[in-house]
């Protein structure tokens, strides 16, 4: 037996078929300055709603019951955003320890000043303009949250950018030493979710990233037998009085539009609760894949047992749990529970894999990426009986 096989044996092996019911229960909380965020009273079928709808719809089968095998475990995620809250409920693990296993500053480690003095990239703080410092933390919790992720068991570390061009190219300096330094998990290939994007498709950033897509070294030279990292990102939201999205509803941002056209960045478009394509979602040819998008639920930095909900300014009431944003962690969690399957799939693999899934919205006929659905089916065909299943072709 190879080693390839042998790692996949092992961990289907390792892995029994856990099934979990999908409804909790969820009370809002007035956390001050017009912001209603969530508690999570607690899931079981003893619940009506069915709050983890999209962990549900990942196992290709819409039945109220999330099953799976894997978690992710042993997958490294870099999530480049606002910072990751490590101490939040979501993030906590067996003896006290957290799977945000490390923070990354860009700009603050050369120089720079966060807009909020003395919080890190683990602990952003909590006084500034919510709605945004908590999104790298909402965004995280998809990928390993243990409630709330796809893949609970996957190390989440945190890259903090405030958004200028240059400082999303020393994040990626930054993710190349970290994969190399001392006492980071080992990997083949790891993972880069970046729901927050770039203004345009800076040239030394797309170089680099390509580069990473197909291996470096230590010193980030190229090199096939080093490191490889899959990058996903996010399709862009019209939403909350914003559009982010062209004249004809496709895909804007420079970065994401690259997806179509670079093997191994993945650009996810968003999903509704009802398996249609989300609204809300930018579209058209630049979207490889979609995912859930629309009232997800997501760890919020206003408590360590909060989770985002809404902020009313103005007469106007902006919902912070709906967003392609968490389409793309979504995404970058079934790319970790592949790699735990078989930690030396690259990035290129990792992606044809995710683009062959047999899962659609209803609507795929209207839908970009012809309305395939990211899912990761690992249990045996169920027998018969009365299922809802996903529609599809």
């Amino acid at each position: 037996m190879n080693f390839a096989i042998a790692l996949f044996a092992a961990a289907a092996l390792a892995s029994p078929i856990q099934k979990t019911s999908t409804h909790c229960g969820t009370v809002d909380i007035d956390v001050g300055g017009g912001i209603t965020d969530r508690q999570l009273l607690g899931c079981g079928p003893s619940y009506t709603d069915n709050v983890l709808w999209n962990l549900d719809r990942s196992d290709g089968v819409q039945d109220d019951v999330y099953t799976h095998a894997t978690t992710g475990k042993g997958a490294v995620v870099y999530v480049i955003d606002f910072g990751v809250q490590k101490a939040h409920d979501e993030f906590q693990r067996d003896g006290g320890s957290s799977n945000v296993i490390a923070g990354l500053d860009p700009m603050v480690s050369r120089g720079g000043t966060s807009p909020c003095p003395g919080d890190t990239p683990t602990a952003p703080c909590t006084n500034f303009f919510i709605p945004i410092i908590t999104h790298g933390t909402a965004v995280a919790s998809v990928v390993a949250g243990r409630n709330t992720g796809i893949a609970p068991d996957a190390s989440i570390v945190a890259v903090r950018v405030f958004g200028a061009s240059f400082e999303f190219e020393w994040a990626l300096d930054d993710i190349v030493k970290h994969a190399f330094a001392e006492g980071t998990p080992p990997f083949h290939t790891a993972i880069v979710n970046m729901s927050e994007t770039l203004a345009d498709a800076d040239p030394a950033f797309v170089e680099k990233m390509k580069l990473m897509i197909k291996g470096v070294d230590a010193d980030f030279h190229s090199d096939p037998n080093g490191k490889k990292f899959l990058f996903v990102t996010f399709a862009g939201n019209r939403t909350n009085g914003t559009d982010q999205c062209g004249p004809q509803g496709e895909v804007a941002f420079p970065l994401s539009r690259l997806g179509a056209s670079i093997d191994g960045l993945i650009t996810v478009g968003g999903i509704t609760r009802d398996n249609h394509f989300w609204s809300g979602s930018c579209g058209g040819d630049a979207v490889d894949i979609l995912a859930p998008a629309e009232r997800v639920l997501t760890a919020s930095i206003t408590g360590h047992d909060h989770y985002r909900g809404t902020q009313t300014a103005k007469d106007v009431v902006a919902i912070y749990d709906s967003g392609t944003s968490y389409a793309a962690p979504y995404v970058c969690g079934i790319a970790a529970r592949l790699l735990e399957s078989d930690p030396t799939l690259t990035p290129v693999e990792l992606e044809a894999r995710i683009k062959a899934s047999g899962s659609y919205v209803a609507d795929a006929a209207t839908a970009p990426a012809g309305g395939r659905v990211a899912v990761l089916v690992e249990n045996p065909p169920p027998p018969p009986g009365p299922r809802r299943r996903i529609v599809g072709r």
